[in-house]
């Protein structure tokens, strides 16, 4: 549960401080609106998969937990290919 509440918080942050949330295209920052946190995923047969949690400022904090369980899961098991 630690994850999601750590994911919750910043999310919550980055929608107060939107200045924060963005990209770089073609050398200009771009402000954004969506908040997609990469979710880093330690494989049992070794190796590191990072995978996205899109939107994550419209998720609660328990479907913010179901959404990082199930990704796990699905990375653990080869089935994220797109999670």
């Amino acid at each position: 549960m630690s994850n999601a509440v750590i994911y919750s918080a910043i999310a919550r942050a980055l929608t107060a401080f939107p200045a924060f949330n963005g990209f770089y295209r073609d050398g200009h920052y771009q402000p954004s609106d969506s908040i997609h946190l990469g979710n880093a995923i330690s494989l049992r047969q070794g190796g590191l998969m990072v995978v996205a949690i899109h939107d994550a400022q419209r998720l609660g904090l328990v479907e913010l937990m179901e959404k990082i369980k199930d990704q796990v899961n699905r990375a653990r098991n080869g089935g994220a290919t797109h999670v």
